[in-house]
């Protein structure tokens, strides 16, 4: 080897770990490149719910730290929400911070800038685990450290769900922990690391426990085979100590978070679906870009390295067959908690996944990488016989794949001739670059460049192909151009808002946007509804009982109505059409204020305390609610059967509106009525294939189609004067979806003035008004009534009359608060919200480390003495 050589390796070697992150850095980059999504690229890294809900979450959370309001309850989402469980799962990061300190710079490039960051940290921390506890090579250390950080989980869920992927460099760390803590009792390094998992991402932390349990339960009992039993019990008892002070210091998470779910803890009903997924699906995603098709399939492609070298760990006979049980037998459980419905559920702690199948698929890749790099360093010792018979199966494998899923055996595979051939070529590139390490000891250096080039291309063009191919992008990306337009509208329109605006008060703002689900709170107003984790389940039922579109955890502004404008302190609604500004039309329709706004607070009649018996008619649940608030009746009146024309083309409803058949489209017609006019489709089964309301009016727009589980549908306006909506379906029916009725209803304009003036008369005038606080003026003309507010009820609201604590009532079925006074005249009302379990959760972490610091100074007496 020549003298430079040697140098250079020596130097590599001494900062290998900043090789590792820098090479894996450089690989994500390239990944983002080649699909247009760095800088000002064809795409912004934003979409799916990094865009609809992550990033918007963090920005609003990083905008009340900056404004020195409190981060436990936000106004911009759910129409107010208890914000602790998505500040637990997505907010508290030290990568987050990036978001507070640029505030102002642009979002997409803080993204990606975090999420390369990431995957720097997660190879540095695998090579970090490999040198410390089994001193390897570094060559093998480092290319298979890059590998691990570009593994299928980071590049598939790592890049929409960016907070999950703090977890795998969590995991080396854990391991590097359990191993000092097993040879060489030195069980404090747990309780840091343990800590920061549970508190930086609670769920992910639940996993980090789950594998350190297991872990260090494999190494005492197998490799700590001379300790007698009590022993062991010692070694334990101390696992679950340091783990409990774990517990303890991330209190001030747990206890809030635990203190929500068990007062929500029906708020998601979704169900596990069965598992559909057999051995050889997961086997087809270790191959290079085989997995961009398969839904519902655990993501654990870590590279053709990892492929090729693994299964030799097994029968290397220099490798201690108690290390090889240890990895061989966490392996088999988290397969076996792919395909074993009760370990499914287990590892994804009993809560449906949500679209996110597999959550701890990454360490089916870490051991893969573990095994992989502990093996590479011996397979100049693999006899030429035995490599080439498992590279024929490996090939057999891939080619026979798709005539076993023909047979229905093994489930489903993706396998293509394309891709056969560059998995095929992949083998034979990396067994050529090994010869070549191996046996060539002149230019190694030349020779560990071209590795770390190839690693760094098979990884980023994985991360390509099966993100970005198949057209995914052009189907669901979200286009720089666009996004940048998105964000200048929407800048424009509420600078104009905020210019109308004189003094304090507090309203609601719908926009409805097309690159998300409705008003996100990253804009920095206050939408009426949003997807959130958190809603308020019965929040949600009683907007759905008045129009709105809701679906498990989440309520939209689709289905709205003057009425509920009103309610719900709605004062501004409007929409904006980005895609089309992008191609240079104007479809962008003026912002408007609701015609009969009312504040967030009013004098109502206390006839809305009562249980309101609401049933499946929205317009008359309307009805009941404003005759309960202003004795004001029929603010919608139905439209006689006779002014209503039908119709049909293919998708129709019997003559005793009970039964939906066929599918196509499907016209409703109103004649000689005044408007405005809604349509509402009472079924009594919902169906994952819905009705589609083809063309309506919704807010200021009528370009909307939303699926449909029933709500309010504004008619639109034809040429001639009458009032259509259109209903179409590509799913047959026929026989399958019964329905209650079809109920037609035109707005009695004058009446809803009249209530409205009843109304306004007494507002609630807003003094103060930041998150967790609203605090303002009333007067009362008559101590029968009370006053009605549009804020929903949850824990940890106190209410103030004239700075005295008083109790709120809840009105509307016990859904918003209300406030009753003694007498007439002026008084000052005041909501004051705490988070629920926060106070608890500050003297727990506070006995925790305490704990832990009593624990150090033991140990390290300890250690002194016997030193």
């Amino acid at each position: 080897m020549y003298k430079d050589d040697k140098k250079a390796i020596i130097i590599m070697k001494k900062y290998s770990v900043v090789f590792s992150f820098i090479i894996a850095s450089f690989a994500m980059l390239l990944m983002l490149f080649l699909s247009g999504m760095l800088g000002n690229g064809k795409y912004v890294i934003l979409r799916g719910d990094l865009l609809e809900q992550y990033v918007g979450d963090i920005r609003m959370f990083a905008r009340s730290l900056r404004a020195g309001e409190s981060p436990f309850f936000q106004y911009c989402v759910s129409m107010g929400f208890p914000a602790v469980l998505p500040i637990a799962l997505e907010v508290i990061n030290p990568f987050n911070l990036l978001f507070l300190l640029f505030y102002n710079s642009d979002v997409n490039l803080i993204t990606v800038i975090i999420i390369i960051l990431k995957t720097g940290v997660i190879a540095a921390s695998f090579h970090f685990f490999m040198k410390k506890i089994y001193r390897s090579d570094f060559v093998p250390s480092v290319i298979i450290s890059v590998f691990y950080s570009m593994c299928g989980f980071v590049v598939v869920y790592g890049t929409i769900s960016f907070f999950w992927m703090d977890v795998l460099y969590i995991f080396p760390l854990c391991a590097v922990a359990v191993n000092k803590a097993v040879h060489g009792n030195k069980y404090h390094f747990l309780i840091p690391v343990f800590s920061y998992a549970f508190i930086t991402q609670f769920f992910m932390g639940y996993l980090t426990g789950i594998f350190g349990l297991l872990y260090f339960l494999l190494i005492l009992f197998i490799e700590k085979h001379e300790m007698n039993f009590k022993m062991k019990m010692k070694e334990i008892a101390k696992f679950f100590l340091v783990s409990f002070i774990a517990v303890l210091i991330s209190g001030i998470v747990w206890v809030p978070v635990a203190s929500f779910l068990l007062r929500y803890n029906a708020t998601d009903r979704t169900s596990f679906s069965g598992l559909q997924i057999g051995w050889m699906e997961i086997l087809n995603n270790l191959f290079w870009g085989e997995f961009q098709n398969l839904k519902h399939a655990p993501y654990i492609y870590c590279g053709i390295p990892c492929l090729v070298v693994s299964p030799f760990y097994f029968i290397n006979n220099k490798i201690n067959r108690r290390e090889k049980i240890i990895y061989g037998s966490l392996l088999l459980f988290f397969f076996l908690g792919c395909i074993v419905g009760f370990l499914y559920q287990f590892l994804h702690g009993f809560d449906a996944p949500d679209s996110f199948y597999y959550r701890f698929s990454f360490i089916i890749s870490f051991l893969l990488c573990i095994i992989s790099c502990r093996q590479i360093p011996y397979m100049k010792e693999v006899g030429s016989g035995k490599f080439i018979i498992w590279i024929l199966a490996l090939c057999l494998l891939y080619l026979v794949e798709e005539r076993l899923q023909l047979l229905e055996i093994g489930g489903l595979s993706n396998n293509t001739p394309y891709y056969f051939v560059i998995n095929f070529a992949l083998i034979g590139l990396w067994t050529g670059l090994y010869a070549l390490y191996e046996k060539s000891r002149k230019n190694r250096k030349a020779i560990i460049a071209v590795i770390v080039l190839f690693s760094v291309l098979e990884t980023a063009l994985n991360g390509y192909v099966c993100i970005f191919s198949n057209n995914a992008m052009e189907n669901s990306g979200v286009t720089y151009k666009e996004f940048k337009e998105w964000e200048r509208e929407y800048t424009i329109a509420l600078n104009n808002i905020r210019n109308q605006e004189n003094g304090q008060d507090f309203y609601r703002i719908n926009f409805w946007g097309d690159l998300t689900h409705n008003s996100d709170s990253y804009w920095g107003y206050n939408g009426l509804t949003d997807f959130c984790t958190a809603e308020n389940e019965q929040l949600r039922n009683i907007l759905g009982d008045f129009g709105f579109y809701t679906y498990k955890r989440s309520t939209y502004a689709t289905g709205i109505t003057s009425v509920m404008e009103m309610l719900l302190a709605v004062k501004y609604s409007g929409r904006l059409y980005s895609e089309y500004a992008t191609e240079g039309k104007n479809y962008n329709p003026e912002l408007y204020q609701s015609k009969y706004y009312l504040p967030i607070g009013y004098m109502a009649d206390k006839a809305v305390l009562e249980d309101l018996p609401l049933g499946e008619n929205v317009f008359e649940n309307q009805n009941i609610l404003v005759k309960s608030l202003s004795g004001v009746e029929n603010v919608f009146e139905r439209v006689p059967d006779e002014r209503i024309e039908r119709k049909e083309e293919g998708l129709t409803i019997s003559a005793d509106n009970n039964l939906l058949s066929g599918y196509g489209e499907m016209y409703f017609i109103a004649n000689d009525v005044y408007e405005p006019v809604y349509l509402q489709i009472e079924q009594q089964r919902k169906l994952e294939n819905g009705i589609y309301f083809g063309s309506f009016e919704n807010m200021v727009s009528p370009y909307d189609s939303m699926v449909s589980i029933p709500f309010s549908v504004k008619m639109n306006k034809t040429e001639d004067g009458r009032q259509f909506v259109s209903l179409w379906s590509d799913y047959d029916f026929r026989g399958e979806l019964s329905i209650s009725g079809v109920n037609i209803y035109s707005l009695n304009e004058e009446r809803l003035q009249e209530a409205y003036n009843i109304l306004n008369q007494e507002r609630f005038n807003i003094t103060e008004c930041k998150n967790g606080i609203i605090k303002g003026v009333v007067k009362v003309g008559n101590a029968d009534k009370i006053l009605m507010t549009s804020l929903p009820v949850s824990d940890g609201w106190k209410v103030y009359l004239n700075d005295k604590q008083i109790e709120p009532l809840k009105a509307v079925n016990g859904t918003f608060f209300a406030v009753s006074f003694p007498n007439e005249g002026e008084y000052i009302v005041e909501f004051r919200y705490s988070c629920p379990g926060l106070k608890a959760g500050v003297i727990i972490t506070g006995i925790g480390v305490l704990l832990a610091t009593i624990y150090f100074c033991i140990n390290r007496l300890y250690v002194e003495r016997n030193a």
